[in-house]
C-alpha cells in the first residue's frame, strides 16, 4: 500500500532470525496444543503481559458453542514456552480463512507478530484455502504493520453501514415494471447457480467495491462463501434480467445469531450501470424484508465505492463503525 514502505523487514532476514528448527534468542513457533490454549488465548486477546484466565475462558466457551474451528492456532514461544505472539485462522466457505492475531505492544514486536502471521498462512497453503483475510481497527498501525510483515496487503477501508427495517420504520414500494419495461426481477433457483456465477464475475470487471478481490478467487467459490453468510434463503437472492440476461444480483442472508438481516452482495454487470439497476434491486429488497421479523438491515462498503456510498445514502443506510481490510492469496 505504501503507507509501511520502508517498514517492513525482508522477509529473508525474519526467517533466518526467526528459523522454526533453530530460533535465535529461544523464539520457536509452534502449533497451539492444549495445555497451552488458554494462555494463548488470553494473549490473543490482550497484548498485556498479565495473565487473566476468566476471559480465555469465555472465549473458548464461546468457539466450542459457534463451532469455531482452533485446529490452527499457532504462537510464538519464548526461551521458557511462554506464548509472545499468537494468531488464529479460521477457515470458512468459499475457500478463505478469517486471520486473528495478538496486537504488537511496540514497534519492534510487529517483526514477531508477523512471521507468526506468515507461518500461519503458510501453513494453510495446502489445506485448500486460496484466501487470507484480516479485518483490524480503523488506527491501528500496530497490528497493520504486523500483518503487512506477514504478507498480507491493504484491500479497503470498509464502512459497516445499518438502517432500520419493518412496516413502521420504512415506506418501499414494489418495483414497477413499467419503468423498465426489459426488466424482471426473479428469485434464485438452483438451475440458475451458473448464471449467478457468471453474474458475480462480470460484476467484478471495473468494480469499485474491493477491486483488488478482482482474480483472487474463482466465481464458484465466491457464490459458496456468500451462501455460508448467515443463513441462506433463496426467496431473499435476487437475479435482475434485462430482455433475459442476467445483469445484477441482491443477495441478502439473515444472520444466525442478530436480529438483523445482511446485504451480503449487490453487483451489476458493467453494462447495467448507471442506469438506476442498483436503486431498483435495493428497493426490492427492502420490499422483500419489509414484513420481517428482523430489525435492521446491515451492509460493509468499501469507502472508496462513492456510488454505492451515495445509493446507501439515499436509502436512509448511516455508518456504524469502520475496520480496515486486509489479505493476502495462498494460491499457488
Amino acid at each position: 500500500t505504501g503507507f509501511f514502505e520502508g517498514q517492513m523487514p525482508d522477509s529473508q532476514v525474519i526467517n533466518q532470525r526467526f528459523d522454526d528448527s533453530a530460533p535465535e534468542g529461544g523464539f520457536r513457533i509452534v502449533k497451539v496444543s492444549e495445555d497451552m490454549r488458554l494462555q494463548a488465548i488470553s494473549r490473543l486477546l490482550s497484548p498485556d503481559s498479565s495473565w487473566d484466565a476468566s476471559p480465555a475462558k469465555r472465549f473458548l466457551d464461546y468457539s466450542i458453542t459457534n463451532r469455531i474451528s482452533l485446529d490452527h492456532f499457532y504462537a510464538m514461544t519464548d526461551a521458557n514456552g511462554k506464548p509472545v505472539a499468537c494468531v488464529l485462522a479460521v477457515p470458512n466457505a468459499g475457500r478463505t480463512a478469517m486471520f486473528f492475531a495478538s496486537r504488537p505492544k511496540s514497534t519492534a514486536d510487529c517483526e514477531l507478530v508477523g512471521h507468526v502471521v506468515r507461518h500461519s498462512g503458510d501453513s494453510l497453503k495446502d489445506q485448500g484455502v486460496h484466501l487470507a483475510q484480516a479485518l483490524l481497527e480503523n488506527q491501528d498501525d500496530l497490528l497493520r504493520s504486523a500483518f503487512s510483515c506477514g504478507g498480507f496487503s491493504f484491500l479497503a477501508q470498509l464502512s459497516y453501514m445499518e438502517r432500520p427495517l419493518g412496516p413502521a420504520r420504512t415506506h418501499v414500494r414494489r418495483v414497477h415494471d413499467s419503468q423498465h419495461a426489459d426488466v424482471t426481477l426473479e428469485s434464485y433457483r438452483e438451475s440458475c447457480k451458473q448464471e449467478m456465477q457468471d453474474i458475480l464475475a462480470a460484476s467484478y470487471e471495473g468494480t469499485l467495491d474491493c477491486p483488488g478481490l478482482r482474480g483472487m478467487r474463482d466465481p464458484a467459490d465466491i457464490l459458496e462463501g456468500h451462501r455460508a453468510t448467515g443463513t441462506f434463503v433463496p426467496e431473499l437472492w435476487t437475479i435482475l434480467r434485462e430482455q433475459g440476461k442476467a445483469v445484477g444480483a441482491l443477495l441478502l442472508n439473515p444472520s444466525s445469531q442478530l436480529d438483523s438481516i445482511e446485504l451480503v452482495y449487490l453487483g451489476l454487470a458493467p453494462s447495467a450501470r448507471g442506469r438506476g439497476f442498483g436503486h431498483l434491486l435495493l428497493e426490492h429488497g427492502l420490499h422483500l424484508t419489509a414484513h420481517r421479523t428482523e430489525r435492521v438491515m446491515t451492509l460493509a462498503m468499501d469507502d472508496g465505492n462513492q456510488p454505492a456510498a451515495k445509493l446507501y445514502g439515499k436509502f436512509g443506510f448511516r455508518r456504524v463503525l469502520r475496520r480496515v481490510a486486509m489479505i493476502r492469496s495462498l494460491r499457488a
